[in-house]
């Protein structure tokens, strides 16, 4: 019987130890990637990739504190080896945890070109597949910044080019673990990757070299797997993009040059890196035939605009010399968002990036490599059509989902070599079919389009340069019913043709990381000092401008400068901070002319309460009232010192009252109205004024506001759009500037026509019973220093979408965005009132 005992001891000691050790082997034979500088792990290979397609969106579910993720994607190329600089992008979509949508956010990639050339080098070569007709593009990163509450992400394809078949995606977050607990997280993700690697095929997965990822991922980082990978279905599918589909008769494909181009209307935007360094901008001006109806500049400048964190642009103008190399220079500080460049006189542009950020704390910031951020020339295949034989395109869009299309029809002589010598020979009426066909080739919508062609003056100065009269481009932008599988334009005029997948956004955070802003409906960081909730808000807008002067609208409704007054900057007042009031210079319930952005002071209904006035050095001044109330018939009594001062029966929701005078002091002030309204005193701030009048109308037909632009300076129009609640879907806007006068020079150009997609805010307004409103979400519209003194007019049409009021104010400068608001000080006169 002891024998037997110790039998079975001997045997569980055995089975122990066989355990532990095959436990320890794995644990060594299982590379870490937690180092330094990359490390030669032999045949081993980690990082598989999870494919993103059409119908394969995979979903992954963020580990707590993960304020940033970073991914590393590679692209399928169905084809030849592809061209250097081709570009592609994914869609993020952030939930929280119910599965709410909080923003989704578009990274663009491009190929060719590694953003980390310090640790990756040389750069990740293409890999090829088993099939020999198939390639893979080079490996990409990028940095995300999830909203705040964000639980999972999901990816979907965005835009890219023909012959990208889907794209795998390798996604990290931060390394919160301590170097015990991420060993084991490794090995558990080994085991999980290998029993996905002994099924795999070569069409489900595609791997990352081992040496790359560490050299990449470096100690912060820690892979992400996704949600449900063995529920999902990874079949390969074309990538939501517009393909040109060739019919019998072959079409003149218009070549375009590859090189960045300023001049006049060619604005560039370079997106700057997070931290800063020494920035290169090498000018070459080209020696272009000007038309006669431009004259030539004898001095040719360079305008640069820098947009720092804090949205206090920094503007210079250099001048160029013709026929020589230009050279400028600049220190960008950490935090610095972009630059911008125009130029007076067409020239090559090509901008560098010196001494970037270390891949490491000990490495030496002088020998880092140059970053080249040169923006790519945003080009669009042009194509000649002709008569009688439309040109198709084809693409796979979402079933259920409009998608918008830009068209761009350029008119042209019918016979190039038939050019009159005493001007261009264009047609005198130009006209172009556009049907929307979907799978089984019946006609789900049809568009006719007809237009008289006016000579563009620019025709040498354009990116086509033909060598022939061009007309101005007319600009058409169409909604693609749902299911729409091909595109048919039937004209005699070249045709452009961009897609904008639904609800991608343009405006967004610019990553720490190099990210590249390219495309046709490219992002364009916009930067302004709003409140935090403000600001994330107006970052998730869809801000697209086309520069383009269009037809005059019909006038469908009355001017916009009537209707009910709001005043722009309204906030409440924290708790506790006491009730000092600024007296504003209120005329006619307005804050006009001298008035600041204000804030509010809530009142009980009823209750008899003390406040100290402090005036701005004159005898007596009469602050305002704001009332919000339900909308139906009542009554509100002022009484000041106990005696009663004015009475208003009104069945207004909200409004804004003028006090009788008061003189600087305490004073007693009590106000009875229904228990149901809300009162607030305005607060003063002793700072410069930045708004004019506010108007709200309703926007459930088009409305149009004139402008009067006093002087050549810039001007910007701030549009507040309010969603009654409890509306969540976004609202579609679509903005036209007429009296355009364009002239040549100016540091800034003004867009002639916008696309805003502008999601509800997430506060509640000021408002009680139903409708009840949002807190309202802006845009801005400028009206830049390349338009002279006049008036304009700005119509306001909305496609689609809840919104229903819309309110438009004048900002005066715009360099000077609304502080932070806070308490007056109770003693010194404000620097505001100094004259």
């Amino acid at each position: 019987m002891r024998r037997l005992w110790l039998a079975a001891v001997a045997a569980l000691v055995s089975a122990a130890l066989l355990w532990v050790g095959h436990g320890l082997w794995q644990r060594l034979s299982v590379p870490l990637l937690r180092l330094e500088a990359p490390a030669d792990f032999a045949d081993h290979e980690v990082g598989l990739g999870y494919v993103v397609a059409e119908d394969t969106q995979p979903g992954f579910r963020l580990p707590p504190g993960a304020d940033r993720l970073r991914v590393l994607v590679n692209g399928a190329w169905n084809g030849p080896q592809p061209v250097p600089e081709t570009r592609f992008s994914l869609i993020g979509t952030y939930r929280d945890e119910s599965g709410l949508v909080l923003g989704r956010e578009s990274v663009f990639f491009r190929a060719g070109r590694t953003l980390y050339p310090r640790d990756a080098a040389p750069p990740l070569a293409a890999v090829s597949f088993e099939e020999p007709d198939r390639v893979a593009l080079d490996l990409r990163i990028a940095l995300l910044y999830p909203p705040s509450g964000t639980a999972s992400v999901q990816f979907e394809p965005g835009e890219g080019p023909p012959g990208l078949v889907d794209v795998v995606l390798r996604l990290y977050g931060p390394n919160t673990l301590t170097p015990g607990t991420e060993q084991v997280a490794w090995q558990r993700l080994r085991r999980v990757e290998k029993q996905r690697i002994a099924g795999a095929t070569i069409e489900d997965y595609r791997f990352l070299p081992a040496r790359e990822i560490a050299a990449l991922v470096r100690t912060i980082w820690r892979p992400i797997g996704p949600v449900g990978i063995k529920d999902r279905d990874y079949r390969m599918r074309r990538v939501f993009i517009p393909r040109h589909v060739p019919p019998a008769a072959p079409e003149v494909l218009i070549a375009q040059p590859e090189v960045p181009v300023l001049g006049p209307g060619r604005a560039v935007t370079v997106p700057l890196p997070e931290s800063g360094g020494c920035l290169s901008m090498t000018l070459t001006p080209l020696s272009v035939p000007l038309p006669a109806t431009i004259t030539p500049t004898a001095a040719p400048r360079l305008f640069w605009t820098l947009h720092r964190r804090g949205d206090t642009p920094l503007t210079r103008v250099v001048p160029l010399q013709i026929g020589v190399e230009n050279g400028v220079q600049l220190d960008v500080q950490p935090g610095d968002r972009m630059i911008e460049l125009r130029s007076e006189e067409p020239a090559l542009l090509r901008v560098t990036l010196n001494r970037p950020p270390p891949a490491s704390p000990g490495e030496d910031r002088e020998r880092a490599a140059e970053w080249d951020i040169t923006p790519p020339l945003t080009r669009i295949e042009t194509w000649r059509a002709r008569p009688q034989t439309p040109l198709q395109f084809g693409f796979h869009g979402s079933p259920n989902e409009a998608t918008a299309l830009r068209l761009n029809l350029i008119a042209l002589p019918a016979d190039f070599a038939a050019v009159d010598q005493a001007g261009p020979v264009l047609p005198t009426q130009s006209r172009a079919e556009v049907r929307f066909k979907n799978a089984d080739g019946r006609i789900l919508d049809q568009q006719t389009l007809v237009w008289r062609p006016a000579p563009d003056p620019y025709t040498s100065l354009a990116p086509l340069a033909l060598g022939v009269p061009l007309g101005i481009p007319l600009v058409r932008v169409f909604t693609c019913p749902p299911g729409t599988r091909l595109v048919e334009v039937d004209t005699a005029a070249l045709v452009q043709v961009a897609l904008r997948p639904a609800d991608l956004p343009l405006v967004r955070a610019v990553p720490g990381d190099y990210a590249d802003y390219q495309g046709e409906s490219r992002p364009i960081p916009l930067w302004f000092s709003l409140a935090p909730r403000q600001a994330a808000a107006l970052r998730r807008a869809d801000h697209a401008f086309w520069l383009v002067r269009q037809q005059r609208p019909p006038e469908l409704a009355p001017e916009l400068l009537t209707g009910t007054a709001w005043n722009e900057a309204l906030d409440l007042e924290p708790a506790g901070a006491g009730r000092v009031l600024w007296l504003p210079r209120a005329r006619d319930g307005f804050f006009e002319t001298r008035a600041a952005a204000a804030t509010y002071l809530a009142l009980p209904v009823g209750q008899a309460v003390s406040v100290d006035f402090i005036a701005d050095g004159r005898a007596a001044l009469a602050p305002a009232l704001l009332f919000v109330r339900p909308p139906e018939p009542g009554s509100l009594k002022i009484f000041l010192e106990g005696k009663h001062q004015q009475s208003l029966t009104t069945s207004a929701p909200f409004g804004v009252l003028s006090l009788p005078p008061v003189s600087a002091g305490t004073h007693v002030l009590r106000v009875e109205a229904d228990p149901a309204t809300r009162l607030f005193l305005n607060h003063r701030l002793p700072e410069d004024n930045y708004l004019l009048r506010v108007f709200a109308r309703t926007l459930d037909q088009p409305l149009w506001v004139d402008v009067e632009k006093e002087a050549d300076s810039a001007v910007s129009l701030v549009v507040t759009l309010f969603t009654p609640r409890p509306a969540t879907e976004n609202t579609l806007v679509v903005t036209r500037l007429e009296g355009v006068d364009p002239r040549r020079g100016g540091t800034a150009f003004t867009p002639r026509e916008g696309r805003f997609t502008v999601q509800p805010a997430e506060d509640d307004a000021l408002g009680q019973g139903e409708p009840r409103y949002d807190a309202g979400q802006r845009f801005f519209v400028p009206l830049g220093d390349d338009l002279p003194a006049g008036t304009y007019r700005l119509w306001l049409e909305k496609v689609e979408g809840p919104a229903r009021l819309v309110r438009v104010t004048r900002q005066q400068s715009l360099t000077r965005r609304p502080t932070s608001l806070r308490p007056a000080p109770a003693a010194p006169t404000p620097k505001f009132f100094q004259e």
